[in-house]
């Protein structure tokens, strides 16, 4: 599928305008993993630069900042989001 069918597809489902839904895809493409544009190298013709990934909410980033940055430093180090020694509450 080519990338405007693609987004005329999020924007019927999702009830978005075209600009809008345009922007959605080229988010989700500027953030497949590594194994996702090998697989699909088109992926790769997306312009922009992706922003970062974080494991938690901005919410809670913003709530808890030292448990946000403990989580993405985990996830920097390819221990992922629910690995053991998880964190101890108050």
């Amino acid at each position: 599928m080519s990338f405007k069918k693609v987004a005329a597809k999020i924007a019927r489902k999702g009830g978005y305008s075209k600009k809008a839904a345009s922007a959605i895809l080229a988010s989700a493409s500027r953030k497949a993993s590594a194994k996702a544009k090998k697989k699909n190298p088109k992926l790769k013709k997306v312009k922009g630069k992706a922003k970062r990934k974080s494991a938690l909410s901005q919410s809670v980033t913003r709530r808890k900042p030292r448990k946000a940055a403990a989580v993405n430093a985990r996830l920097k180090a390819g221990r992922g989001k629910g690995s053991k020694g998880g964190f101890k509450r108050k």
